[in-house]
């Protein structure tokens, strides 16, 4: 360790305590030897038959806001997503989950285990613009035009990206399971749609496992978010305390295993 790191980690100490500072020392230390990986075992490919069910109710927006809703909603049937609430990118029917439409480059390593992923892929540039389209805002624009329209087209369209999303992205494997805040974001838009929709008190089967899984990354590793000492510890702590309760609230889980784990999950956000 050089000089300069020795300076830079005296002036974190003060600033996030000396137990969070060994921590991530720590972590650092297990990402490095691949331990971590014991704590985060890849998932298996599977193929939901559905994630959101039709629905009937229909809600009276003003005139003016329907259209720009639904003009939206159009552009993202067309594989066309806004980046960081400015951008319109194409990205393909279904999306390209690994696709870098800034310089049209594509993450070819959507196989490899999360930990193996640098945050910086050459060739590819930030993962942060990976990352963002798996952090489903889109979602809500489409399912607030089906909600309003009644249109079959926008819940299959739904549907249909939630199922290339979980066909193409296994648990803990690619670069976008690599970010416990972005799982978190993750589960929010999801969630938020079911509760739109009227569906998160009886999910389908495929929604429980989706946000199940996403809550088997972030649990292991709240401890590593809390350390860095800024918004990732809260977010990923809500998104926690949010599907506990969510799945103890309505009796979601059958076997005592999982319920055990959906408390954890709520005691570790609180």
């Amino acid at each position: 360790m050089n000089l300069i790191n020795i300076y830079s980690l005296l002036k974190i100490i003060p600033k996030i305590g000396i137990q969070n500072v060994l921590y991530v020392i720590w972590y650092r230390f297990s990402i490095y030897t691949r331990i971590r990986v014991i704590f985060f075992p890849k998932g298996k490919p599977y193929n939901p038959e559905i994630i959101f069910r039709e629905m009937q109710k229909r809600e009276n927006y003003p005139s003016g806001w329907k259209e720009d809703l639904i003009s939206e909603a159009n552009k993202i049937m067309q594989g066309n997503v806004k980046y960081f609430s400015h951008h319109w990118k194409n990205v393909g029917d279904p999306p390209d989950w690994f696709y870098n439409p800034f310089n049209d480059k594509r993450m070819n390593i959507n196989k490899k285990h999360w930990i193996d992923i640098n945050d910086f892929h050459s060739g590819i540039g930030d993962i942060k613009i990976i990352w963002e389209l798996s952090r489903f805002s889109w979602l809500l624009v489409l399912t607030r035009t089906y909600l309003v329209t009644g249109d079959k087209k926008y819940l299959e369209f739904i549907n249909g990206c939630l199922k290339n999303w979980i066909k193409n992205n296994p648990l803990n494997t690619g670069p976008n399971w690599k970010c416990g805040q972005e799982t978190a974001i993750r589960i929010f838009h999801v969630l938020t749609a079911a509760y739109l929709l009227e569906q998160y008190k009886k999910p389908s089967e495929a929604l429980k496992r989706f946000v199940f899984e996403h809550c088997k990354r972030i649990y292991p590793n709240i401890r590593y978010a809390i350390a860095q000492d800024n918004n990732h510890g809260i977010s990923e702590a809500a998104a926690l305390y949010i599907a506990g309760n969510w799945f103890i609230k309505f009796n979601l889980l059958k076997d005592r295993s999982s319920i055990n784990k959906a408390q954890k999950w709520v005691d570790k956000g609180r």
